[in-house]
């Protein structure tokens, strides 16, 4: 594919890229605006928004526990089989969850379970384990 021409001779430099506020959504697919001091996009004609501390509160795996929560441990024998995440002592509603499975005397598999603010399931990422002899290779994990 041919390279866009430049239609600006000499050296193009963009330091930033500042949206001005708006007070209406985007409204073609693929549109950003910054409306009422918040990101908002239109995903295929859906509105979404985003600010700094909306994007702190999104209940998945990979933003990791930033918050406060009380931790309950479950034991197989002498192995740790659950960890239970709750919002607080009074265990009513679950943050994350992580399920451990063993072969023998090796972990085989973790299920991590991100619940959201009601304490629904919303994420799950499977770890399953593989070992040579007495080493760990690799880990496949699985996203649903």
């Amino acid at each position: 594919m041919p390279r866009t021409p430049d239609r600006f001779p000499g050296a193009r430099e963009e330091e930033a890229l500042q949206l001005e506020n708006r007070a209406t959504d985007p409204t073609s697919p693929g549109e950003i605006r910054y409306v009422n001091d918040q990101f908002r996009f239109n995903e295929g004609g859906t509105v979404v928004g985003l600010s700094l501390s909306g994007h702190r509160l999104f209940d998945e795996l990979t933003h990791d526990l930033d918050e406060d929560y009380y931790m309950e441990l479950s034991y197989t024998g002498s192995r740790v089989s659950n960890i239970t995440v709750w919002t607080d002592i009074s265990k009513t509603t679950k943050i994350r969850e992580y399920q451990f499975s063993y072969a023998g005397s090796r972990l085989s598999q973790l299920v991590e379970i991100q619940y959201n603010g009601v304490g629904s399931e919303v994420e799950r990422l499977t770890h399953q384990l593989t070992y040579q002899g007495v080493r760990l290779v690799s880990e496949t994990v699985t996203r649903s």
